[in-house]
Formats: structure tokens, sequence, C-alpha cells
């Protein structure tokens, strides 16, 4: 695959992605309305393996093979965390594609894969979207993220405990804002590290970011569409998302802000 224009890489081993595609649920019984979606990846990758963890074989993976985290794994406050934090432990220990379930597949993922490495795509406000990674086993930048979740940053930390922050404190822990982090730091290593990870162009595989999620898929080079179902979120959260997801709302947001600066700057 050509590299297009946005998209970074780095490193200088690129060991090859297993074919096999990870999604997870809470048990084996998918929701009907993301049976499409996951029926997108298996039509897409019929010569790859597919398996679908349940939040017991999470657990479990996390039991056998990382023992050290399973305390933080088990008082982790919100589910999503322990689903985040299993996407990770499952490409160290098996490699290949994880894709959440909200996500869908519009073509095969091999020409992406067959460079090897990591990889990993921005959105389009730059943040890194956690939905759909790829790795061999073993890849270096997850031991990284493994010491983000360890030691979660003290802004993450407060956010657990002021009300209506708790999903600030989820992304900032074990999610996008975490990811982003790391990424950060492994492109800006010096020298850099061994292990090549590839952050793709937001064309690739979820340009829409979380605020523009209600504009229409348009790309043409999308490998990915991501849904953004949300089901994670508290109905009190999701009121919010709500708000800030319609456009005017914004605009009309921004522009009171802005009303309200100016008047300050004025005030005698």
């Amino acid at each position: 695959m050509t590299i297009a224009a946005g998209t970074r890489q780095c490193g200088a081993r690129f060991d090859p992605v297993p074919k096999i595609v990870h999604q997870t649920w809470k048990t084996d019984r998918v929701p009907d309305e993301w049976r499409p979606f996951q029926a997108s990846w298996t039509r897409a990758h019929s010569d790859w393996q597919y398996r679908l963890w349940t939040d017991a074989d999470n657990r479990q993976l996390v039991a056998d093979r990382y023992p050290w985290f399973l305390a933080t794994y088990d008082a982790f406050p919100r589910d999503i965390q322990r689903v985040d934090s299993a996407k990770y432990f499952i490409l160290d220990t098996h490699g290949g594609i994880y894709a959440d379930l909200d996500c869908e597949c519009m073509k095969p993922l091999d020409a992406l894969t067959s460079r090897g490495g990591a990889i990993v795509s921005r959105t389009r406000d730059g943040v890194i979207d956690a939905a759909v990674l790829a790795s061999p086993p073993g890849h270096v930048v997850w031991q990284r993220v493994f010491e983000q979740l360890r030691r979660p940053t003290l802004s993450a930390r407060l956010l657990r405990v002021i009300p209506g922050f708790q999903a600030s404190h989820v992304l900032l822990t074990t999610g996008t804002r975490m990811l982003k982090r790391v990424v950060g730091r492994y492109l800006e290593s010096d020298p850099p590290p061994d292990d090549g990870l590839t952050v793709l162009d937001a064309r690739f595989f979820s340009s829409r970011s979380w605020l523009d999620r209600r504009e229409a898929f348009d790309e043409r080079d999308a490998f990915v569409r991501h849904h953004y179902s949300d089901s994670w979120l508290i109905p009190s959260e999701r009121l919010v998302v709500a708000a800030l997801t319609r456009r005017r709302l914004r605009v009309a947001l921004c522009l009171l802000a802005l009303s309200a600066i100016v008047l300050a700057l004025r005030w005698p």
C-alpha cells in the first residue's frame, strides 16, 4: 500500500500481522443491531480466523497471562474500562485486528496490514481512535499502553471523583485520550523504537470524529465506518453527547462563550 499524505510511520521492524479478527461482547449473544456489522468483518476476511471474546474470556486472559493487572482490572469502576484494557491484552497476546462491534468493515484490510507492524488511525480532530487496531503479537507499543494503564495521570484520577466527568476519566485512563498520549510519545521517541508503528490518515479507518458523528460518510477510501453507538455511556452522559453532537447547538454555545469573553474584556 502506498503511504498516503497525513500518515506517519516510525520504527524499522514491521513484523507480520496474523490473520485473525477479534471482537468482544458481554456474552456470545451479540445484539441484533450489531450483527450486520459483525458479519461485515467475517465477509470481508473470509480467509481470516474470527474470534468473539466474552467478558469472561477477557478476564480469564488477564488472569492467565497478566495476573499483575487483575486487581486493577477488577477494580475499574466501569465495564468499558475492562473492555478497553482487554483489547490491548488480546493484541499483545495474539496479534491481528481488533474491531469494536459498532464498526462496519467496508473492504478487506489486507492492503493495510500487509505492511506489518502496529496500525492505528487518527480521526479528523487528531484523536487516536481505539475502535480499530492491528498489530503483531508482543508489539512494544502495548507495553507502553500497559504502563499507562497501571499509572494513570493525576488529571485522570481526579476526574474519577468529580461528578459529571466520569466519561472523561474513562477516555484518559483506558480510551482514546490515553492511546493518543502513548502514540504521540512513541512517534517522538529518540531513538525511535525498533517495532514499526503506522498512524493512518483519518480517511482510512474512521475519519468522522466523536463530535461530527451525525455527518454522512463520504470517504471513498474508507476501510471502516465507525458508527459510535456509545453503549458504555450512562443516560446523563448520553444527553450531553446528544447536545454536543448537534452542530447548530455547538455553534450557538461557541458564540455564547465568545460573547461572554468579549463582554468580560469590555467590562470597566
